[in-house]
């Protein structure tokens, strides 16, 4: 193994370009082998010098050329990524402040396409430390996120603008609460990703699930930005022009806000079940292809998923949505009479249960109005396979069965 890297630090920086570029390849097969996040691995001894390299070879006049640049940043990627935790004070001492100071650089350059390219790469790798290393100091979080939020304020390209949004969703997720001082450039750049997101569909996405993120990481403090958050993620929800695979990550997003934020989410509950139950009742046509139900079941999922995180946000404020339960109930009849998958069908049960336990004697009345089909479709989930979606649909059962009794005696 020693004699191999020695080659390879030896050839890349001099060797021609598609010479160096086959390196790369070489080397990120190597770095794809170990398991991640393992205490030591076989290529730990290596790491140094390989990095050294190929950040040298990164610099090179010609990278740009057999599509070196590329290939010398995944291997980069690859090699962080399948670092063993012996290698963790490293990256965040050595390779992390070397890579801001040269992302910083490139940034006060002329934006010619070379070190736009050489940009976007770089804050895909910066990522990788961020995610590698699950730690990030005040300090180094704030270079970041003003390197982010110019990238994203500058008229680079689509892609660099892609990665810099995926790159603050990754902050968010490490620093976690520490994240809410960022809140407010954060949501703006967030909005310029979302709005209009048909027309720059990767944008919009990556600024979808970045807002996920931040959900998660923030809590209620977001509770500020979420009238424009909600409203344009609902305008992207209804746009016909939005791609179709867009939207189950739009409807995700709408059930972190509502886990984010809890009982404050009770002033969207009316508007954002609207579009919620219209997404879920989505009807693919006579004879939909496997793909196609594949598609629509992705959608079901993440439709009834966002309804459970509304029913558990609002807890004992759930009489928000008792009004809904009508509908939501219509709707789950509507997805199992064409071809549910098996996290359709538990998702539902997990719902009919939670309509149950929230606000008991109102579900019970709307599910007498739908008896038959109830029944039947706990007769059938009672026999399934999956010995989860028995045990809820038993649980389902009892629940019911007591409350009939209540009310007899």
């Amino acid at each position: 193994m020693k004699n191999c890297v020695d080659v390879f630090c030896a050839a890349l920086p001099q060797v021609h370009a598609k010479v160096a570029q086959s390196i790369c390849w070489a080397i990120s097969r190597l770095a794809d082998l170990p398991e991640t996040f393992q205490a030591s691995t076989p290529l730990s001894p290596y790491v140094v010098p390989l990095l050294r390299s190929l950040l040298e070879t990164a610099s090179r006049s010609d990278v740009l050329n057999n599509n070196l640049l590329t290939a010398s940043f995944q291997a980069i990627t690859l090699l962080v990524r399948s670092s063993g935790d012996d290698m963790i004070n490293v990256l965040e001492s050595e390779l992390l402040p070397q890579m801001v100071q040269q992302l910083q650089l490139l940034l006060e350059s002329n934006s010619d396409q070379g070190n736009v390219e050489k940009i976007r790469e770089m804050i895909g790798a910066v990522t990788a430390i961020v995610g590698r290393i699950q730690r990030l100091t005040d300090d180094n979080a704030l270079i970041l996120m003003n390197i982010f939020s110019r990238t994203l304020n500058s008229s680079f390209s689509s892609g660099v603008h892609e990665e810099s949004m995926a790159a603050i969703g990754d902050i968010a997720t490490v620093i976690q609460s520490r994240f809410c001082q960022y809140l407010q450039a954060a949501a703006n750049v967030i909005c310029v990703g979302l709005v209009d997101g048909h027309k720059h569909p990767n944008l919009c996405l990556n600024s979808t699930v970045v807002l996920g993120d931040i959900a998660h990481a923030c809590k209620e403090k977001m509770y500020q930005y979420c009238d424009s958050f909600i409203n344009l993620l609902l305008q992207n929800l209804a746009n016909p022009e939005m791609s179709f695979e867009i939207k189950p990550h739009t409807v995700e997003t709408i059930g972190d806000i509502a886990f984010a934020i809890g009982r404050l989410f009770a002033q969207y509950t009316d508007v954002v079940m609207k579009f919620l139950l219209q997404a879920g009742s989505h009807n693919p046509g006579e004879n939909p292809s496997q793909d196609m139900m594949k598609t629509i079941n992705t959608l079901r999922e993440a439709v009834l998923g966002t309804i459970l995180h509304i029913l558990q946000a609002l807890e004992s404020n759930s009489q928000h949505l008792v009004q809904a339960y009508g509908p939501i109930l219509e709707m789950i009849m509507h997805i199992h009479s064409v071809f549910p998958s098996q996290k359709v069908t538990h998702l539902s049960l997990s719902i009919i249960e939670d309509m149950l336990n929230l606000c008991p004697h109102e579900a019970l009345m709307y599910f007498k109005n739908q008896e038959e089909f109830l029944t039947a479709f706990l007769q059938q989930t009672l026999q399934s396979v999956d010995n989860e979606t028995v045990t809820t649909s038993q649980r389902i059962k009892s629940i019911i069965q007591r409350l009939v009794s209540g009310a007899c005696s």
